[in-house]
């Protein structure tokens, strides 16, 4: 029966496929996973559109790679992998009803012992069957690594044996084991130990995988632990399926430290010396209320407490440094957590999807907020960021959908155009002194109130409204008059709008990315002395604009500035013209005075420039020959971009510059004198005829 495939090509030339989801026939019950003209190398993640309908695969010679959870809910009971695979892992989660994983002889890379797979060496138990009855397995002796997911959602077994050869058994290895009741570890090992059936390492102090069990009504933690390795907790299905636990004890404790309002609810209290929780360590513990994070704890892993989607309240100890990507990510139900004043950098997606979360007092500690950090917080209604914040990543606060007002410290410059998009509510946001770049989209906060100033629109700080120029009231006003107090001309402000000209006052030190881009009526712009920065794409495709004078404080100017503007001439004397000769060569205008360089230093008829003895710039439009017989000692960076003459003439020791500047076609020798040059020419020039270069350069030699 025909089956139809999702597939996609990498490489090269895309000679090699991998097969992204298969669509079956409605009484289709065999596979043949397609090989794809010999090309297929990878089966993706739930490659089954209807997994469960599947009893027979037949996988080609050509897969190398089975990825996690690729064959997940299928209902084959047997299976073999080709010769050429050499990676798998959690590729048979749910597969209920598969008995035997074999393998064919030829593969280098993985055995079958039983049933089940290994690597070929034996040191690696890969993929126990899950669908194997025994209720009891022990590891064979010699196997050394537990492969993640290896026992995942083996619904018979209770015990699992593990010799004292092995070193690694991730807690995430009986993923979905509704049943297993112990971890029983060899005496002999010196790795493991097992107490009350849960995993340990050999020392007591690391907790590696904690077994949810039926009928279980407590907890103890044992106080010698200092550390929660990953997933040593973190089991969704096991929890919902078994547990009946109400309450968590520290050792030293005789009752209980917290008493549910329901049985179904847990609060944790983790031990004193417990000093990091690892990545991954209660995430998916559905069941969990409450967290006590003790004093000594200064690490919190990724994702430590991710999807807890019953998790209302966190406390949190003072000595936390650091807290991983995701760490209470889709935390539902999280209404309070009080952070760390020693916490440096809020990760990415810290608290996405915690709906609940009314409030947060971000400590004066943390540089960074990254990005979506508190994305899709609905209930927040204001924020404050303190002055040591630095920096604010992408979406940071996006889709806050109660936030109304934010204020925003002294120490951040710039905040991202989406860090508040989708925040409908927002009426208020108070700078704080050093920010120079910020954009605000009218459709990302449409409920924003804005200072007005003669048809501009403004935010500011705490003593200056009109702080930062963010938009224009109407896009199809033709002139606009800025405040006088105007420190910031926002990214995109000007943006598509009419505007003609605009006079910048003194004071405005930056102007933000493509804060004129498009602006395509724009003739004059008149900029203050104190200009410190303009932003990428500031005046891009400006195309009514034909001059501009920078003033002499400019220091930086963002790339694709001045892109699109056909017109355009740039005189002035700044630290950044350097840098936009190189990029707009035919914009720049060699204004001897206005360069501020001496008049030696300038070849008369303006084709060079050379500062400190080394070429800075060179006219695009010269043809033919060059000689350099200045006393120059080196050549600047982009100091030939764009020339298309056919050799240069220079001393020895400017070979390197010059090949740097992508002229590799250089003679191999020293010329000293014109007459050679010319006579050795056409061996060396570009791809001319060689009589049409000769005569040219007959005619066109140029000496600096």
């Amino acid at each position: 029966m025909d089956q139809s495939y999702k597939y996609s090509g990498f490489g090269i030339e895309r000679t090699e496929v991998k097969i992204d989801k298969i669509f079956l026939e409605e009484a289709q019950t065999s596979v043949t996973i397609p090989n794809h003209y010999g090309h297929a190398v990878s089966i993706e993640a739930n490659v089954f559109q209807t997994p469960e309908q599947v009893t027979e695969i037949t996988i080609p010679d050509t897969i190398k790679v089975i990825r996690p959870s690729a064959f997940a809910g299928c209902s084959v009971e047997q299976i073999e992998l080709p010769p050429k695979v050499e990676n798998i892992e959690g590729a048979f989660i749910k597969c209920d009803q598969l008995v035997s994983i074999s393998v064919d002889p030829t593969n280098p890379h993985f055995k079958t012992i039983d049933g089940n797979l290994y690597s070929k060496d034996g040191t690696t138990l890969i993929a126990y069957a899950p669908g194997k009855t025994e209720e009891t397995f022990h590891i064979p002796d010699g196997v050394e690594h537990v492969a993640p997911y290896a026992f995942a959602t083996c619904s018979s077994l209770k015990h699992i044996v593990i010799p004292e050869s092995v070193t690694s058994f991730p807690g995430n290895a009986v993923y979905g084991c509704a049943q297993l009741e112990t971890l029983e570890v060899s005496p002999q090992s010196s790795t493991f130990r097992t107490i009350n059936g849960d995993l340990y390492d050999y020392s007591g102090e690391k907790l590696c995988k904690h077994l949810f069990r039926e009928n279980e009504s407590q907890f103890i933690v044992p106080a010698s632990v200092k550390t929660i390795e990953p997933y040593a907790f973190g089991d969704t299905s096991t929890i919902q399926t078994q547990s009946s636990i109400d309450r968590v004890y520290q050792e030293s404790y005789t009752t209980s430290i917290y008493l549910p309002e329901q049985k179904s609810t847990q609060h944790i209290v983790l031990p004193d010396a417990l000093t990091r929780i690892q990545d991954n360590a209660f995430s998916g513990c559905r069941e969990i209320t409450q967290i006590t994070i003790p004093d000594n704890v200064t690490s919190i892993g990724s994702s430590a407490f991710s999807d807890c989607i019953n998790l209302r309240e966190v406390q949190m100890s003072d000595k936390v440094q650091s807290m991983g990507a995701s760490s209470f990510e889709n935390c539902y139900n999280l209404r309070n957590v009080d952070l760390s004043h020693q916490l440096q950098s809020i990760e990415a997606h810290s608290f996405y999807h915690c709906y609940s979360l009314e409030k947060i007092t971000i400590p004066n500690s943390v540089t960074n907020i990254n990005s979506a950090a508190f994305s899709y917080c609905q209930s927040l209604t204001h924020v404050d960021i303190p002055d040591s914040v630095q920096s604010v990543g992408y979406a940071a606060f996006a889709h806050c959908k109660s936030l109304q007002s934010m204020s925003i410290g002294d120490g951040l410059e710039k905040l991202p155009a989406d860090a508040v998009a989708g925040c409908a509510k927002l009426e208020h946001i108070t700078l704080g002194e050093s920010m120079k770049e910020m954009t605000v989209i009218s459709y990302n906060v449409p409920s924003l109130k804005c200072n007005e100033y003669q048809g501009a629109l403004y935010l500011g700080t705490t003593d200056n409204p009109y702080s930062m120029l963010v938009g224009l009231k109407d896009l199809d006003q033709r002139e606009c008059k800025i405040h006088p107090d105007t420190k910031t001309i926002g990214s995109e402000a000007f943006s598509m709008s009419k505007i003609e000209s605009i006079t910048i006052p003194q004071g405005v030190v930056s102007i933000g990315d493509h804060a004129f881009s498009r602006c395509e009526h724009l003739k004059s712009v008149d900029l203050p002395e104190g200009l410190q920065h303009i932003g990428a794409g500031a005046f891009t495709r400006c195309t009514a604009l034909t001059n501009m004078q920078l003033p002499q404080s400019l220091e930086s100017v963002g790339p694709y500035a001045f892109n699109q503007n056909n017109t355009l001439k740039i005189t002035g004397r700044c630290p950044a013209m350097d840098e936009l000769r190189h990029q707009y060569p035919e914009h720049i205008v060699l204004d001897k005075q206005a360069m501020g360089y001496k008049l030696s230093q300038i070849v008369e008829n303006g084709q060079a420039v050379v500062v400190n003895d080394r070429l800075h710039y060179l006219d695009p439009s010269l043809r033919g020959a060059l000689k350099i017989d200045m006393p120059i000692t080196g050549i600047e960076p982009g100091a030939l971009k764009n020339s298309s003459f056919g050799i240069v003439v220079a001393d020895r020791s400017l070979r390197h510059d010059i090949r740097s500047e992508g002229k590799k076609r250089l003679p191999p020798f020293v010329a000293d004198g014109l007459d050679r040059l010319v006579e050795k020419a056409t061996n060396f020039a570009t791809e001319r005829p060689a009589n049409e270069q000769k005569n040219e350069m007959k005619h066109n030699d140029h000496v600096l």
